[in-house]
């Protein structure tokens, strides 16, 4: 086990309109341990903005803010900050295909159960940066 002191923090993005969503993610986010500060970005300008400067180790992108182009969007997270994971939120099994091909470093369905969401997160920070 790794205690505090050994361990490394990371910031993560939520990328979601305002509201019960985002606020969900955000108490949930609160609870795992490696995630430091979490910031919030309602459009991608923002999210972008922030992805530069910060450097997130995480990025939650809720799909419906990509506006069917949710390619370009991993795409252009991934150009800004390479070390950055991306989960991508889906409301059905459409927006999940569309998040495999975009190369998203994981899926979670929007209403998951806690767990899910949890194991997904840390599993998805434990993999290796490529550079």
């Amino acid at each position: 086990m790794i205690d505090d002191n050994q361990m490394e923090y990371a910031p993560a993005l939520i990328v979601a309109s305002p509201g019960r969503i985002r606020d969900g993610l955000r108490t949930l986010l609160r609870a795992v341990p490696r995630i430091e500060t979490i910031f919030q970005a309602s459009d991608g300008p923002s999210a972008s903005r922030i992805i530069k400067d910060w450097h997130p180790a995480l990025v939650l992108l809720d799909s419906k803010l990509a506006n069917n182009d949710i390619q370009s969007v991993s795409r252009q997270i991934k150009t800004e900050s390479p070390q950055t994971r991306c989960i991508m939120l889906v409301d059905h099994a459409q927006q999940q295909w569309m998040a495999k091909i975009a190369e998203a470093d994981s899926v979670l369905t929007i209403g998951c159960p806690a767990g899910e969401f949890f194991t997904t997160v840390e599993g998805v920070l434990a993999q290796p940066v490529l550079h």
